[in-house]
């Protein structure tokens, strides 16, 4: 009977483990407000994931990332909340605390002021260090935005603030334009990592200066990286074109004409990139498949080649209906699997061996790509229903 017992409690203890196993977040029955008394009472730093419902980054780092033990023994000093911002207190929290992108993770003290804050997924690895850099005294985002609010901050400050606001989707331009008007011992350097790292808005004061200058900035900061500045400028004016109210052609059209002009190197590439988007949003896929021949051709011959050949074979797959292209994408698609055999490029392989015709070849490699994924245990619900599809048509 001792024995048995002995059992039980080993076993009931094993289970209890494993249920408090990575991170222990609190059970929603104290409001935000009483979560920030507790904070203040225990003296405890509070750990706030902001997600909502529909945000695929959050459901992997709730999948992948939270459940880790390394991540629970760490992350289990904190009071830990998990907030979705479209219910609850999650709609206040994000407005006081100016979460507009998701995940947001925010460590708040029991005074509710803001001591660090992050966005978007990462590994374990990295969520760590996430952490880490919240215990950091120096990285107190609310100690900078105080001293930013009162005036009285320097252009060293400014630029850690502008980091700290940067890494978490909060706007800078307001910043970014102070930011050059704040004196320092060390203005040229600064000023360039400012440059380097947030850009400038096309057509700016500081981006002609840019353009202007950028013979003489090649030789202090390099042709690559000055170049890369300019090119973001455009591709953020390009992009505005497409996703505002309505597609702004004319424009878009002036753009790409200005940066032909300017003659940088690699011009028709980058804009090659930017009208796949461009044909994909007006739905011109005549347009689009020449283009994305161009820019397959153009394709960096490393070991990320083989995403490029599969993300543009399989819209080939689902838009484009000419069969000289699509035999292209046959190329393209068995070319990816060449170069690293991976279940969504098998899927796309066989999707469109199945829509040139060849069956049998077809069904086996949608079979070989359901293996994989129940190996790795990903979803295959697609490949599934292309199976459907091709035994039905055989």
């Amino acid at each position: 009977m001792k024995k048995m017992i002995f059992l039980l409690l080993a076993v009931l203890g094993t289970v209890a483990v494993f249920a408090q196993s990575g991170i222990r977040f609190e059970d929603g029955s104290l409001s935000f407000d009483e979560i920030i008394q507790k904070a203040k009472n225990e003296n405890k730093i509070i750990f706030v994931d902001c997600y909502t419902t529909w945000c695929g980054p959050c459901k992997w780092m709730e999948k992948n990332v939270f459940p880790n033990d390394t991540v629970g023994d760490f992350y289990n000093q904190f009071i830990c909340v998990s907030l979705d911002m479209q219910k609850g207190d999650g709609p206040i929290v994000a407005g006081n605390f100016e979460v507009s992108c998701f995940p947001t993770y925010l460590f708040i003290n029991g005074d509710g002021k803001t001591l660090y804050r992050a966005s978007g997924s990462c590994d374990v690895k990295g969520f760590i260090e996430i952490g880490r850099q919240a215990l950091v005294p120096e990285n107190q985002y609310f100690l900078f935005k105080e001293k930013y609010n009162a005036g009285n901050i320097s252009k060293e400050e400014l630029l850690t603030y502008m980091k700290l606001r940067e890494r978490s989707c909060l706007s800078i331009s307001q910043e970014k334009d102070e930011f050059f008007s704040l004196p320092s011992d060390d203005s040229d350097s600064l000023d360039w990592v400012v440059l380097r790292d947030f850009g400038v808005e096309l057509h700016s004061f500081l981006f002609k200066i840019v353009v202007s200058s950028r013979d003489t900035l090649y030789i202090l900061h390099g042709e690559e990286e000055v170049n890369r500045i300019i090119f973001n400028s455009y591709l953020e004016g390009m992009m505005k074109c497409l996703y505002g109210e309505a597609i702004d052609t004319v424009r878009y059209a002036k753009l790409k004409l200005e940066l032909l002009e300017l003659g940088l190197p690699s011009t028709q590439n980058f804009i090659n990139d930017c009208d796949l988007s461009f044909y994909s949003m007006t739905r011109e896929w005549d347009k689009f498949a020449s283009t994305a021949v161009r820019y397959i051709e153009s394709l960096p011959k490393n070991e990320e080649e083989y995403l490029g050949l599969n993300n543009i074979a399989y819209i080939f797959y689902e838009n484009v209906e000419d069969s000289a292209y699509l035999n292209l994408a046959l190329d393209w698609a068995k070319r990816s699997v060449e170069l690293k055999k991976v279940y969504f490029n098998m899927d796309t392989y066989a999707s469109i061996l199945f829509k040139t015709g060849h069956k049998e070849e077809a069904l086996k490699v949608a079979e070989e790509a359901v293996e994989m994924a129940k190996a790795n245990g990903e979803d295959f619900s697609i490949t599934q229903k292309l199976l459907d599809k091709i035994k039905g048509a055989m």
